[in-house]
């Protein structure tokens, strides 16, 4: 089994409160997993108790922050 990469954070904007949110991200190997999978990543918003999933702008800026922690 491989050791867990650094979670590649991210913001997004929550749909009901309109309001930027940090999220705690997933990890590298997840998060390629999801995007070469055409899976959904969700963010979330403690405040409104929602999740929703990220944009397509937001899931390009993903994979290059997968990708460029990979090369680093």
């Amino acid at each position: 089994m491989g050791a867990k990469t650094k979670p590649v954070q991210f913001l997004s904007i929550c749909p009901k409160c309109v309001t930027m949110r940090s999220q705690r991200g997933y990890d590298r190997n997840s998060l390629l997993r999801l995007l070469n999978g055409g899976y959904p990543v969700e963010a979330y918003c403690a405040a409104c108790d929602e999740y929703w999933p990220v944009s397509i702008k937001e899931r390009a800026a993903l994979a290059a922050a997968a990708i460029k922690e990979a090369v680093s």
